[in-house]
């Protein structure tokens, strides 16, 4: 039910597309993982870390939710001898999701397998569920 509240935000660009599809798939089965247990968080974390909200309003959220996408640097801006604090910084922030809270949007990274995809979200989320608690 939390993926149908999402619109996903899909690039223009054919081949951020076509690496955009696949994550889509691990986001859903994600969230199917959480519902049963089977992930270290769970549906709720992942509305509070997108949202800031801890449970879906009956009137549902205001502006919509919103799925888009981090895509990683190309390959020739991570040559360690070509980067400059500010691509490291970028590629760093690229191997996890972010949000955008105030807009209610989550970016998702682009990765190429569910595994790698799955501790990403996990460790993000995690990482901000025990920093920011609900209660806060």
């Amino acid at each position: 039910m939390l993926g149908q509240f999402f619109t996903i935000n899909f690039s223009e660009q054919e081949e951020k597309l076509n690496k955009e599809t696949p994550v889509v798939t691990f986001w859903r089965h994600l969230l199917l993982e959480c519902e049963v247990g089977r992930s270290s968080i769970s549906l709720q974390d992942i509305l509070h870390f997108a949202t800031g909200a801890d449970k879906l309003p009956a009137a549902g959220l205001s502006p919509p939710p919103s799925i888009s996408f981090l895509h990683h640097p190309a390959s020739s801006q991570v040559r360690l001898e070509e980067q400059n604090e500010k691509k490291v910084e970028w590629w760093v922030e690229a191997l996890f999701p972010q949000s955008k809270p105030v807009s209610n949007n989550l970016i998702l990274p682009v990765t190429s397998t569910y595994k790698a995809f799955k501790s990403s979200m996990e460790q993000a989320i995690s990482h901000h569920v025990h920093l920011l608690p609900l209660d806060a």
